[in-house]
């Protein structure tokens, strides 16, 4: 699975371990959560379930839309096991997309988005076929998130991803916003603005999740 783009920098201090995104514990709990969201656009809202499977590694989401049931198993590291699922619509369509949590731990949430193809449910991809997975959170030495923009009528998907250059009070923080058009299950990147040298309280570290709301 690919994530986002990364200054040198910031790929650095993943890999000296001072930051860490990923949780990599298998899930104790076995939850199902379920949502409500309009999966192919004919105006009436499907009930998707998620249900964390037996070895705790994976989850099954499903949902029957059209008198068809669709299921896709997806990869879970999360000790609480299946996490709410958030509806968005990050290319104003009318079709639901689905943020579905991949893994929690240390204050990071790392994400796929699903949505609904002619053959059922699908991973977003980039054009190069590699998995789209982002994240939210990461504590005070990580800003990351997501939002939406609209230009001219069209919605972008864009993802904001920095960290901290030093452990410093007050650090500058390197990192990039990364946007993304959206169709057919594919994330093609269409812009990426990079951070270098700003503060935490800076307006270019804050998105609003919101924005992407169906």
């Amino acid at each position: 699975m690919r994530m986002l783009p990364t200054s040198r920098a910031t790929a650095g201090l993943i890999a000296a371990g001072l930051i860490s995104l990923v949780g990599a514990v298998p899930a104790l709990a076995a939850p199902s959560v379920t949502a409500r969201a309009d999966l192919n656009g004919d105006g009436t809202a499907e009930t998707i379930t998620l249900t964390t499977q037996t070895d705790g590694t994976e989850q099954l989401l499903s949902a029957t839309v059209g008198g068809q049931t669709r299921t896709l198993v997806l990869p879970l590291s999360s000790a609480d096991g299946a996490q709410p699922i958030r509806v968005v619509d990050i290319n104003k369509d009318r079709k639901a997309e689905l943020l579905v949590t991949e893994s929690t731990g240390d204050g990071t949430t790392t994400f796929n988005i699903v949505d609904l193809g002619t053959g059922g449910f699908r991973v977003a991809t980039t054009p190069d076929g590699q998995a789209l997975r982002f994240f939210e959170g990461g504590g005070p030495g990580a800003r990351s998130g997501y939002t939406c923009k609209e230009f001219f009528g069209t919605r972008e998907f864009t993802i904001l991803f920095a960290v901290a250059s030093s452990s410093a009070p007050n650090p500058d923080f390197i990192g990039t916003l990364a946007s993304y058009r959206f169709a057919n299950g594919v994330a093609t990147p269409s812009s990426q603005i990079p951070i270098f040298g700003v503060k935490g309280d800076n307006p270019q570290l804050v998105v609003n999740p919101s924005a992407c709301n169906a």
